[in-house]
Protein backbone atom coordinates (compact mmCIF):
# COMPACT_ATOMS: atom_id res chain seq x y z
CA UNK A 1 0.00 0.00 0.00
CA UNK A 2 1.42 3.40 -0.58
CA UNK A 3 1.20 6.86 0.77
CA UNK A 4 -0.18 9.98 -0.95
CA UNK A 5 2.17 13.20 0.10
CA UNK A 6 1.34 16.48 -1.05
CA UNK A 7 4.25 19.15 -0.45
CA UNK A 8 3.52 23.07 -1.31
CA UNK A 9 7.01 24.55 -1.55
CA UNK A 10 7.00 27.91 -0.31
CA UNK A 11 10.32 28.78 -2.44
CA UNK A 12 8.61 27.83 -5.93
CA UNK A 13 5.17 28.24 -5.06
CA UNK A 14 4.42 24.87 -6.46
CA UNK A 15 2.87 22.16 -5.37
CA UNK A 16 4.36 18.48 -5.84
CA UNK A 17 2.24 15.07 -5.32
CA UNK A 18 4.93 11.91 -4.31
CA UNK A 19 3.74 8.44 -3.57
CA UNK A 20 5.44 6.52 -1.40
CA UNK A 21 5.94 3.30 -0.11
CA UNK A 22 4.40 2.65 3.70
CA UNK A 23 7.79 1.10 4.73
CA UNK A 24 9.69 4.02 3.23
CA UNK A 25 10.94 6.58 5.69
CA UNK A 26 11.39 10.33 6.24
CA UNK A 27 14.73 10.41 4.57
CA UNK A 28 13.52 8.58 1.46
CA UNK A 29 10.69 11.66 1.04
CA UNK A 30 14.22 13.84 1.59
CA UNK A 31 15.83 12.26 -0.67
CA UNK A 32 12.78 12.61 -3.17
CA UNK A 33 12.43 15.89 -2.72
CA UNK A 34 15.87 16.92 -3.00
CA UNK A 35 16.10 15.40 -6.73
CA UNK A 36 12.85 16.87 -7.18
CA UNK A 37 13.78 20.62 -6.67
CA UNK A 38 17.25 20.53 -5.76
CA UNK A 39 17.21 21.55 -2.34
CA UNK A 40 19.98 19.83 -0.41
CA UNK A 41 18.45 18.16 2.59
CA UNK A 42 20.62 20.01 4.96
CA UNK A 43 19.15 23.14 3.83
CA UNK A 44 15.46 21.39 3.92
CA UNK A 45 12.86 22.44 6.44
CA UNK A 46 9.64 20.29 6.30
CA UNK A 47 6.59 22.11 8.39
CA UNK A 48 3.42 19.80 9.26
CA UNK A 49 4.27 16.75 9.50
CA UNK A 50 2.32 14.93 12.38
CA UNK A 51 2.08 11.04 13.90
CA UNK A 52 -0.23 10.29 17.00
CA UNK A 53 2.53 10.29 18.92
CA UNK A 54 4.29 13.30 18.29
CA UNK A 55 1.97 16.13 16.62
CA UNK A 56 4.44 19.20 16.51
CA UNK A 57 8.31 17.95 17.36
CA UNK A 58 10.93 16.97 14.83
CA UNK A 59 10.62 13.68 13.82
CA UNK A 60 13.77 10.89 12.62
CA UNK A 61 14.58 10.29 9.35
CA UNK A 62 13.50 6.51 10.29
CA UNK A 63 10.18 7.22 10.90
CA UNK A 64 8.17 5.95 8.65
CA UNK A 65 5.42 7.17 6.19
CA UNK A 66 2.75 4.95 7.02
CA UNK A 67 3.24 6.66 11.22
CA UNK A 68 2.52 9.89 9.50
CA UNK A 69 -0.95 11.28 9.89
CA UNK A 70 -3.06 11.96 6.65
CA UNK A 71 -5.47 14.47 6.11
CA UNK A 72 -8.19 13.73 3.18
CA UNK A 73 -6.29 10.38 2.40
CA UNK A 74 -3.27 11.95 2.22
CA UNK A 75 -0.28 13.43 4.32
CA UNK A 76 -0.30 17.41 3.56
CA UNK A 77 3.01 19.56 4.29
CA UNK A 78 5.09 22.74 3.08
CA UNK A 79 8.83 22.49 2.34
CA UNK A 80 11.07 25.24 2.83
CA UNK A 81 14.26 25.67 1.47
CA UNK A 82 16.51 27.18 -1.54
CA UNK A 83 17.47 25.37 -4.16
CA UNK A 84 21.55 24.82 -4.47
CA UNK A 85 21.93 26.83 -7.85
CA UNK A 86 20.29 29.90 -6.14
CA UNK A 87 22.80 29.52 -2.77
CA UNK A 88 25.65 29.42 -5.05
CA UNK A 89 24.20 32.42 -7.45
CA UNK A 90 24.10 33.88 -3.86
CA UNK A 91 27.68 33.10 -2.56
CA UNK A 92 28.87 34.42 -6.32
CA UNK A 93 27.16 37.72 -5.95
CA UNK A 94 28.13 38.09 -2.54
CA UNK A 95 31.93 37.11 -2.81
CA UNK A 96 31.75 40.09 -6.19
CA UNK A 97 30.14 42.62 -3.20
CA UNK A 98 33.25 42.05 -1.51
CA UNK A 99 35.92 41.88 -4.26
CA UNK A 100 34.13 45.40 -5.64
CA UNK A 101 34.22 46.75 -1.84
CA UNK A 102 37.95 46.25 -1.63
CA UNK A 103 38.72 47.58 -4.79
CA UNK A 104 36.71 50.80 -3.88
CA UNK A 105 38.35 51.16 -0.19
CA UNK A 106 41.82 50.64 -2.27
CA UNK A 107 40.62 53.35 -4.54
CA UNK A 108 39.82 55.30 -1.49
CA UNK A 109 43.11 55.16 0.19
CA UNK A 110 44.99 56.06 -3.06
CA UNK A 111 43.00 59.35 -3.41
CA UNK A 112 43.80 59.95 0.16
CA UNK A 113 47.63 59.51 -0.41
CA UNK A 114 47.47 61.66 -3.32
CA UNK A 115 45.66 64.60 -1.41
CA UNK A 116 47.11 64.01 1.76
CA UNK A 117 46.21 67.85 3.02
CA UNK A 118 42.93 68.55 1.18
CA UNK A 119 40.46 68.38 4.02
CA UNK A 120 37.37 68.01 1.60
CA UNK A 121 38.91 64.39 0.63
CA UNK A 122 39.54 63.38 3.76
CA UNK A 123 35.85 64.33 4.39
CA UNK A 124 34.46 62.56 1.82
CA UNK A 125 36.64 59.38 1.94
CA UNK A 126 36.13 59.24 5.30
CA UNK A 127 32.03 59.04 5.00
CA UNK A 128 31.92 56.86 2.29
CA UNK A 129 34.34 54.68 4.29
CA UNK A 130 31.89 54.59 7.40
CA UNK A 131 28.96 54.06 4.27
CA UNK A 132 31.31 51.04 3.78
CA UNK A 133 31.30 49.53 7.45
CA UNK A 134 27.23 50.19 7.39
CA UNK A 135 26.70 48.03 4.23
CA UNK A 136 29.15 45.57 5.80
CA UNK A 137 26.95 45.28 9.25
CA UNK A 138 24.05 44.85 7.38
CA UNK A 139 24.66 41.72 6.00
CA UNK A 140 23.33 38.62 7.94
CA UNK A 141 23.69 34.71 7.61
CA UNK A 142 27.39 34.45 6.17
CA UNK A 143 29.32 31.36 5.88
CA UNK A 144 32.59 31.15 7.75
CA UNK A 145 34.51 32.47 4.87
CA UNK A 146 32.10 35.09 4.60
CA UNK A 147 32.61 36.29 7.55
CA UNK A 148 36.47 35.63 7.64
CA UNK A 149 36.18 38.21 4.44
CA UNK A 150 34.32 40.59 6.32
CA UNK A 151 36.45 40.92 9.04
CA UNK A 152 39.71 41.29 6.85
CA UNK A 153 37.76 43.81 4.93
CA UNK A 154 36.26 45.17 8.22
CA UNK A 155 39.85 45.49 9.31
CA UNK A 156 41.17 47.52 5.73
CA UNK A 157 38.62 50.08 6.10
CA UNK A 158 39.73 50.91 10.04
CA UNK A 159 43.27 51.23 9.32
CA UNK A 160 42.72 53.68 6.38
CA UNK A 161 40.16 55.72 8.82
CA UNK A 162 42.91 55.68 11.42
CA UNK A 163 45.53 57.03 8.24
CA UNK A 164 42.78 59.57 7.70
CA UNK A 165 42.15 60.57 11.20
CA UNK A 166 46.42 61.19 11.88
CA UNK A 167 46.01 63.37 8.48
CA UNK A 168 43.17 65.45 9.75
CA UNK A 169 45.32 66.15 12.42
CA UNK A 170 48.25 67.74 11.01
CA UNK A 171 45.82 69.92 8.56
Amino acid sequence: MSVQVQVNWLRGKTTLDIELNQNDTLKDLKQELMVRTNVRVDRMKLLGLKTAKNKTATHSDDTKMSEFLLTKGKVSIQLMGTPEKDVIEFNRERDMMFIIMQGEVEQLQKEIENEPENATTLKRCEEMLMQKLLQLDKMENLSTNARNDRKELIKHIQTVLDEIDKKKKVI
